[in-house]
């Protein structure tokens, strides 16, 4: 055999072996993530379930979510990936969970639910199902109403010169604006949003400046004299409190004053944590730890960490439970943030994670333990955005905000969709025609 030969056969089983290799890897490369119908899709890998948390407040949440869904008319459908189920054809589902759960003890309960549901799993971080998991909570902060020499820093109700820019208004005249525009900034307002302020200028037009940022509102005081003070507390309780969106305030008479979400700047969130990594290592990084170093430094040094998040939140005060993206009140342990861009708001879905284990007095976990449950997907936030992201609501006060503070860890998402033999066992009935 000639050295032309040998060279010629071995080109050709190079070619073949790559060729194979490319093959393997086009079946195990996932598709590109376009929108929600690429967001999930269907296993036969059902997990087994369980759950750690007592029922009776997610049956309170399921009828929560039955009512909004059931009043939402501009939902018609709910999108699971390449599946779509009517709302009417989902509020049945919800409706057959809940009966379940209140007819069965827990085990068989779940083990109906599993029967009688398809499990999506999520796109996911790394790998499909694999969800990247935060968690927030509702501070008890001290208050006050009057500025202290502690509590400094005002929490605000929303500016009357703020105004909202409808973007998706301007995409319809202006389809090629879309294309230049990234995921929205807004925290909870649905569709691409702007805010901004509006600056009249002598014998010329008015203009819409970007609203102000978080610097020039705590540093350059933008918001001073225009009586939007609802309360006076710590800075930087202030400050977790806008990430977390809403808490209490523990006034001096022994008031607890409860505030919630009401608006954003329309800056993008921006995590400080990356800017600490010099002093907090990440396997260290939690909201104690940057809590602790931010309490180390002179004032207008924290300040100007807190300002390198440009993003804020104006408060409303409220005389319910913190109120979810979706409407509903939120479910300790239950509620679940996700971007409303992919994931249908008002589904249930099943949650495996890692939950951490504190000894007496400890802020930093000790042992993590395996841990699943029924989860309610009803709630959005500033930065939690792509189809791998979770936020889950923990619950309300210190022990709540010892493990929220912790939680950055990675676990399996899978959301619930009645089968086709579910939907036609619980059909609404077809009243006979009655001939006259």
């Amino acid at each position: 055999m000639n050295v032309k030969s040998i060279f010629s056969r071995l080109f050709c089983l190079v070619l073949i072996v790559l060729m194979a290799f490319g093959s393997l890897i086009s079946c195990t490369t996932r598709p590109q993530l376009k929108g929600p119908e690429t967001a999930m899709r269907w296993t036969e890998k059902k997990p087994i379930l369980s759950d750690d948390l007592p029922v009776e407040p997610l049956l309170a949440g399921i009828q929560q979510n039955l009512e909004e869904l059931k009043k939402r008319k501009d939902i018609v459908e709910m999108t699971f990936g390449p599946r779509k189920v009517l709302k009417d054809d989902y509020v049945r589902s919800l409706e057959y969970v809940a009966q379940q759960l209140k007819e069965n003890d827990k085990a068989t309960a779940l083990q109906n639910i599993r029967d009688n549901f398809y499990f999506f799993e999520i796109y996911g971080d790394r790998e499909w199902g694999e969800v990247f998991m935060t968690s927030y909570y509702d501070s008890i902060i001290e208050g006050s109403y009057k500025k202290t020499d502690r509590l400094t820093q005002p929490l605000y109700k929303t500016p009357e010169d703020m105004v909202t820019i409808k973007m998706d208004a301007f995409f319809e005249t202006f389809p090629h604006l879309k294309e230049k525009m990234d995921a929205p900034h807004e925290q909870k307002s649905q569709g691409f949003v702007l805010r901004g302020r509006v600056v009249k200028r002598d014998g010329m037009m008015s203009q819409i400046l970007p609203y102000y940022s978080r610097e020039e509102i705590d540093s350059e005081n933008k918001l001073n004299g225009q009586n939007l003070e609802i309360v006076w507390v710590d800075p930087i309780k202030s400050f977790v409190m806008q990430i977390q969106g809403s808490g209490l305030v523990r006034m001096p008479d022994g008031k607890m004053l409860r505030v919630g979400y009401a608006a954003q700047n329309g800056h993008p969130y921006v995590a400080i944590g990356k800017f600490l990594l010099d002093v907090i290592p990440l396997e260290k990084m939690s909201m104690q730890a940057i809590e602790s170093h931010l309490r180390s430094l002179p004032p207008q040094e924290m300040q100007a960490i807190l300002n390198k998040n440009p993003s804020y939140v104006f408060f409303r005060e409220l005389d319910t439970k913190s109120i979810t993206y979706f409407g509903t009140e939120v479910v300790s342990g239950r509620t679940i943030a996700t971007d409303y861009r992919y994931f249908p708001k008002g589904a249930l879905a099943y949650l495996e994670f890692e939950s951490p284990q504190f000894a007496d007095n400890i802020y930093e976990p000790e042992s993590w333990r395996k841990t699943s449950r029924i989860v309610i997907d009803q709630d959005t936030g500033g930065a939690i955005r792509g189809a791998h992201r979770l936020d889950l609501y923990w619950g309300v006060g210190e022990e709540a905000e010892k493990s929220a503070g912790v939680m950055r860890r990675h676990g399996k998402l899978y959301y619930l969709v009645p089968t086709e033999e579910l939907l036609q066992k619980i059909a609404e009935p077809v009243m006979p025609q009655v001939i006259p």
